[in-house]
């Protein structure tokens, strides 16, 4: 992984997005040739450094692509999601996201509906494979479970 320097924070960047970057900055750099060979995401047009709010930037991006209602945010839950649905460590999730408290990475992720059918389909396989060691643990719980 390449990194990238923001606002004093290291920001883990994989291949694909700094290749997707390197796209959209020949691209800009044909429509501006200032922005040719510019380190930084969002240069400011004025001074060539990095952009001092990305309103003006982020809202020419969504005009371009056509994704008007899309905010920066989202594409951080997106970024969450797509890696719990991975099954990357919350742990890992929370260290690239740079939360503090694990609590907020949990509000980020989103599971998907197959991946908690895939979870539930694995305790119906211990179930299925261990049905004195589920009776059990439910007895010594005070669980009454019905016999099959």
């Amino acid at each position: 992984m390449d990194r990238a320097q923001a606002s004093g924070a290291v920001v883990e960047v994989g291949q694909a997005a700094m290749d997707r970057a390197e796209y959209v900055g020949d691209v800009a750099a044909r429509s501006d040739p200032a922005a040719y060979g510019c380190d930084y995401v969002f240069p400011s047009p004025i001074t060539g450094r990095p952009s001092p709010s990305l309103w003006f930037p982020w809202r020419r991006i969504r005009a371009r692509a056509g994704l008007q209602d899309l905010r920066l945010h989202d594409l951080r839950h997106s970024f969450a999601s797509f890696l719990v649905n991975e099954d990357v460590s919350l742990y890992v999730v929370q260290a690239l996201l740079g939360h503090a408290n694990a609590r907020t990475t949990q509000r980020y992720a989103h599971l998907a509906s197959d991946t908690l059918t895939e979870a539930t389909e694995i305790v119906d396989g211990i179930v299925a494979a261990q049905p004195r060691m589920v009776t059990s643990l439910a007895a010594a719980q005070g669980v009454h479970v019905p016999s099959w």
